[in-house]
């Protein structure tokens, strides 16, 4: 079977060395020749890996293409990505495609938050973040200084300032009357009880006689004009009750008696004994009672009489304020002076007079109350400038944003959503993502051109060690390789068959 198989291949050698071999052999030695060409030339664009010389003479074409010209490729390709695969333009537009993906990754997340029962602080200590306790303190401390800078503002003086004007001034202008006067009543409820009330108005009085008792200044200029004029002007406006008033005191028996027994008494130490004989003093005290009576009696000098008192007020007013109180230092005992206060006290504690004090400083009161009002206000800005700016008010600040940090940090994480429900999800959702477009929009391309794709790309590929990047190149243009080396197998094996073809036509 091998002899006879033999022998064919023989007789089939004898038939093709004629004119076929032309044909045959340039078309296998130009597809050998193509294919390893093409091999060559592909081995060459990595091989070798680094420069080669001989006695220090470099050899051509050494090193391969693609590491001799490694620092370019990189520096094209970085290029290439920065501008047209990964440029800001290109990264906006595709995280900002309305797919719905941000939607559901806040959904999926808000929903896993409401499960999670660990707390914020136990969260960031397993990051294992060593300045963490440096990081909260530092936040604590200018959160209380940003809430402080605004307290101290003037904006926020002046807009609590107009607060208290509008409500308090304004609005509760009569709650504030009414609670004045329940005040004032309940004090003046107080005094009648009040033993050391008493003491102190006994020593007040005591005092005040003692220092007219050395006043040289008449009663004119200590006694307030107003008081005065009021006083004159009481006594004519009532000069039937006072015409009355005498009357009733002259009807009286008793003071008649003791009014002739003092006038008769003034005459007999007084009038000549020879007269005396004549005329007895008790018949010139009877007469001079009548005549008195008679006059007093008289309508018609009703007006005198009140000119006459009015003349005896104003000579009692000329009168040295030491003369008029002068005497009571040493008549006046510390009983008759409890006495004077009980009275004093007792007058004001008619619930009359009550009314009547209060409604007098009532009205004073509204008399004035711009400049009260101004006054107050102006008081409580100077205090609350005073306050703001102290240390108790920034310590106080600081303790309360501290205690709301620490609350929050060791509240499970939980808790602090459980009351959330679908419709705020959603409402956090489009708050999120208008706040993340915002950012994707406004910040993002500043922060993409910040990192450079360009070069990093460009490091990148020139931290590949060669025979890696032969590697990765190789693993995914293997394929293509292969069939540019099996391509020019082809062409040569072509080129070889049109040798021969040409040279037999010519």
């Amino acid at each position: 079977m091998g002899k006879y198989s033999i022998k064919i291949l023989l007789e089939y050698g004898n038939n093709v060395r004629g004119e076929d071999v032309n044909y045959i052999i340039p078309v296998i030695v130009g597809a050998v020749i193509g294919y390893i060409t093409n091999w060559i030339a592909i081995k060459m664009l990595f091989r070798p890996h680094y420069e080669k010389r001989i006695f220090n003479i470099p050899i051509p074409f050494t090193p391969g293409l693609i590491p001799k010209e490694k620092n370019r490729i990189a520096k094209s390709i970085g290029e290439a990505v920065g501008e047209y695969l990964l440029s800001p333009e290109i990264v906006v537009n595709s995280l900002l495609k309305d797919d719905g993906s941000i939607d559901k990754l806040i959904i999926n997340y808000m929903k896993k938050l409401k499960t999670d029962d660990r707390t914020l602080k136990s969260i960031i200590l397993s990051l294992n973040y060593g300045e963490f306790e440096k990081l909260k303190g530092s936040i604590k401390t200018k959160l209380a200084d940003i809430i402080v800078l605004q307290f101290c503002k003037d904006q926020f003086k002046d807009g609590l300032i107009n607060l208290i004007d509008e409500y308090i001034f304004i609005d509760s202008k009569g709650s504030i009357y009414g609670i004045m006067r329940e005040i004032l009543k309940n004090m003046f409820n107080l005094l009648v009880k009040s033993e050391e009330v008493k003491r102190e108005l006994n020593v007040l009085l005591m005092e005040k006689i003692n220092q007219f008792a050395q006043d040289e200044r008449t009663l004119y200029e200590v006694i307030p004009e107003e008081i005065i004029s009021r006083l004159k002007d009481t006594i004519i406006q009532n000069e039937q009750v006072i015409i009355t008033s005498l009357k009733d005191v002259l009807d009286n028996p008793k003071i008649q008696n003791q009014l002739k027994k003092w006038i008769a008494e003034m005459f007999s130490h007084n009038m000549n004994k020879l007269i005396a004989i004549f005329i007895s003093p008790e018949l010139i005290s009877d007469r001079i009672v009548n005549l008195l009576d008679e006059y007093i009696n008289n309508p018609d000098r009703n007006k005198d009489i009140i000119s006459f008192i009015l003349l005896v007020v104003d000579k009692v007013l000329k009168k040295e304020v030491r003369y008029v109180f002068g005497g009571l230092t040493k008549e006046l005992k510390e009983e008759d002076m409890l006495l004077v206060s009980e009275f004093i006290i007792q007058g004001i504690l008619k619930e009359y007079n009550q009314y009547k004090i209060i409604d007098k400083l009532e009205e004073r009161l509204k008399s004035e109350e711009e400049n009260i009002k101004r006054c107050l206000l102006a008081f409580i800005r100077g205090e609350l400038e005073k306050f703001l700016d102290s240390n108790n008010f920034y310590n106080y600040i600081l303790f309360i944003v501290n205690n709301a940090i620490e609350s929050i940090l060791n509240r499970p994480i939980s808790s602090l959503i459980v009351n959330i429900n679908e419709d705020d999800i959603l409402s956090i959702v489009n708050f999120l993502k208008i706040i993340i477009e915002n950012l994707i929009k406004n910040q993002l391309p500043n922060m993409v051109k910040a990192f450079n794709i360009s070069k990093i790309v460009e490091d990148q590929i020139n931290g590949f060690d060669v025979a890696f990047t032969e590697e990765l190149i190789l693993e995914i243009a293997n394929r293509e390789l292969k069939a540019i080396t099996w391509l020019g197998g082809l062409l040569g094996g072509i080129i070889g068959l049109l040798t021969p073809i040409l040279t037999m036509l010519y």
